[in-house]
């Protein structure tokens, strides 16, 4: 069986890639927190259900969407969420390759 393109993710684990990326908490709506940040000259908002326990494939590929991210950017922002896809990248060298401005 073949590994999964986008392996499910905990809420605390995208809120973490998110904080690592630069985004920042704009406020929250029952058990939905919105992140804010500004990604090549475009204003991106991300919604995590805090409620939810588990986000898998599809819900997992909309946030990176969201986000503006590629898959690696995404997965690379933490050692955590790196090792799930078994991607051997520095999360320091990714963050500075990823252009925000």
């Amino acid at each position: 069986m073949g590994q999964r393109k986008y392996p499910p993710l905990t809420p605390e684990e995208i809120v973490a890639i998110l904080i690592a990326r630069g985004f920042t908490f704009q406020n929250s709506k029952g058990d939905h927190n919105y992140y804010f940040h500004i990604v090549k000259n475009k204003k991106r908002i991300v919604q995590v259900d805090m409620g939810n326990p588990q986000y898998e494939n599809k819900w997992v590929k909309l946030v990176i969407d969201e986000t503006g991210m590629t898959r690696k950017q995404f997965y690379c922002s933490t050692k955590g969420t790196a090792k799930k896809i078994n991607l051997k990248c520095a999360a320091k060298e990714e963050l500075s390759n990823w252009v925000i401005a």
